[in-house]
């Protein structure tokens, strides 16, 4: 199969999630990515969690990257840098606005080496504004983004999601970027800054949502077991006699049979959830009402009966299930890296498959430093500059 990214090299310079998410897909997609770390220590996230001497964070985010390790701050290392990009077609990098640049590493600085380089920076809150120099995290982007406000109970805190969302959408979107931007380099000939940010893309997971606050003026409220938009009462999570499903609303034209596969005449009788907009007028009561049918049968029994129905309905999984779901492993959703160190890992992979096209987990994350040599060697260095750039604690 056709490797999509084949002959695209990506020098990388972001850490944590937002940026090595989307390189990593990238990576997937057949490009070279070649990840700039610290020298002695490498990214941070190398020894986040590192259970079992293994950081599962590090090693979903990098897989199938290279590794060079250098001190920015000396201008040798510079130099490198600069030696790598006049070879590359993307650089990418979240770190807040102007520190590439002070490092001699900037996208005008770049641009003279190559004028065609492709330039990504992914911020916290976009590159232009008040805060555009303000540092962030996941966490202050669903905040910021407007996610937090509608998540979580009414008259109680309001929650940022369970997982880092923003973070890994980000990620996504970075992917999305750069692809976009080789499309454009491809027609045009011409490289260029290329933005995005944590911010916008958690407003960007609220599309309808804002939108529909914006335009209509519809009021927001905390979303609960709900959704502020949604066809409440037999919408979110319910407790059964093993465990928990997930409704997503019953269709007008499917109550019928939603009442039948409950076994609940009373239900469908009940003038209170006669109509649809009788139904959302009493969606409390009708959760109500849920919660004391759901809890008399096994979340497998419920399944079982509201899929023949046709309901929307699904598990809610643990990540145990998730890991070992038949679905996610057949769609490449999960998979397998053949860890030199460690062995077998499993991890998330691309969400995205092709009928012509490979696009897959390459190979582990790399060790520190795994390809200085190399790299530095397919520049031109030799042996001996290698060994004096070493001793120079320039790589």
């Amino acid at each position: 199969m056709t490797d999509i990214m084949e002959g695209i090299r990506i020098l990388d310079f972001s850490q944590e999630i937002q940026g090595p998410w989307g390189t990593a897909m990238l990576a997937d997609m057949g490009a070279e990515v070649i990840k700039v770390e610290r020298r002695l220590t490498g990214e941070m996230t190398r020894h986040a969690r590192a259970d079992g001497g293994v950081s599962a964070y590090f090693t979903v985010h990098n897989r199938g990257k290279k590794s060079i390790t250098l001190d920015v701050k000396k201008p040798e290392a510079v130099k490198i840098i600069h030696e790598i990009a006049a070879t590359s077609d993307v650089i990418v990098n979240n770190w807040r606005i102007g520190v590439l640049d002070r490092l001699g590493f900037g996208y005008e600085q770049l641009k003279e080496i190559k004028p065609d380089i492709i330039f990504l920076s992914s911020t916290t809150f976009g590159p232009k504004g008040p805060w555009a120099h303000k540092p962030g995290r996941d966490t202050l982007g669903q905040a910021a983004g407007g996610l937090m406000h509608v998540t979580g109970m009414e008259d109680d805190y309001p929650l940022p999601a369970g997982a880092l969302v923003g973070d890994h959408a980000s990620g996504i979107v970075v992917a999305l970027a750069v692809l976009a931007a080789l499309r454009y380099r491809d027609q045009t000939g011409h490289g260029q800054r290329v933005d995005t940010s944590l911010y916008g893309t958690v407003m960007a997971m609220q599309a309808w949502e804002i939108s529909q606050r914006a335009i209509v003026g519809t009021e927001m409220e905390r979303a609960g077991r709900n959704h502020s938009f949604a066809l409440k009462g037999a919408w979110g999570a319910f407790k059964t006699a093993d465990g928990f499903i997930c409704m997503a609303g019953v269709m007008p034209d499917n109550w019928d049979a939603f009442c039948e596969a409950l076994d609940s005449p009373g239900l469908l009788a009940d003038p209170r959830f006669a109509l649809p907009e009788v139904r959302q007028a009493n969606a409390d009561a009708l959760q109500d009402e849920l919660d004391t049918i759901f809890v008399t049968r096994t979340s497998d029994e419920w399944l079982q009966r509201l899929e023949a129905a046709e309901q929307l309905v699904a598990p809610i999984q643990t990540y145990d299930e998730v890991i070992e779901s038949e679905q996610a492993i057949v769609n490449g959703y999960i998979e397998t890296i053949d860890d030199p160190t460690h062995g077998p890992l499993r991890v998330v992979g691309t969400p995205v498959s092709m009928s012509e096209a490979k696009i897959a987990v390459r190979g582990p994350a790399p060790e520190l430093g795994q390809q200085t040599e190399e790299l530095l060697l397919e520049l031109g260095y030799s042996w001996e500059d290698i060994a004096r750039l070493r001793d120079d604690e320039v790589i």
